[in-house]
């Protein structure tokens, strides 16, 4: 009866250890696809039951603030996403934002329209993505010192163009408007992001 037992009890062990190596890997697995996800859920949890916090953290107003507020970021944040899937890495594209808004700002402030300020801001963009780009794929240069370099170099012009100081003479009427309007209490500036955020997801 020992005989037989041993080798039973030595298949329960081995399927124990594979079921537990099973689970750990899919915690692991989970936590490495959808670690951002688990921590934001987190972060709403605890300022949702905090005390300091939870009568104001769930409010429609501060609700809109916050996705009002990070629109622009999810741009920047997809655009940042789409170079990681290839293998390659953009720190540039915080700077290029930049220095495309304030390329529109300049213009509207000199007087221009603001089609041509739009214009002339996504030119910068897709310049300077362009560049990166050739640098990288045909140049063979390593896509973290291109786009860092690149954007210590966009950080020292938009610094001489600005002289240090925001532009906020000559902004087009409609554009800030645009900051503030909402669509069935939904900021307007929240469904920019939604047109990319579908494509990349698909």
């Amino acid at each position: 009866m020992t005989t037989t037992s041993a080798p039973a009890s030595l298949h329960d062990a081995d399927a124990a250890a594979s079921a537990a190596s099973s689970a750990s890997h899919l915690v692991r697995e989970i936590f490495r696809r959808y670690g951002l996800v688990v921590l934001l859920v987190g972060v709403v949890l605890y300022f949702s039951l905090a005390p300091a916090s939870s009568a104001l953290f769930l409010s429609v107003p501060n609700i809109r603030n916050i996705l009002g507020s990070q629109s622009v970021v999810i741009v920047i944040g997809i655009a940042a996403i789409l170079p990681h899937i290839s293998g390659r890495f953009d720190f540039s594209v915080g700077a290029n934002a930049g220095m495309s808004s304030l390329v529109c700002a300049y213009i509207m402030s000199a007087g221009g329209g603001l089609i041509e300020a739009i214009a002339a801001c996504l030119a910068v963009g897709v310049v300077i993505g362009a560049i990166n780009g050739v640098l990288v794929a045909y140049a063979r240069l390593s896509s973290v010192v291109v786009t860092l370099a690149m954007g210590t170099v966009i950080s020292g012009i938009v610094l001489a163009l600005a002289n240090g100081q925001l532009i906020k003479t000559g902004i087009a009427r409609a554009l800030l408007d645009l900051g503030t309007a909402s669509w069935v209490r939904i900021p307007i500036v929240v469904l920019f992001p939604a047109a990319p955020c579908v494509v990349c997801w698909w």
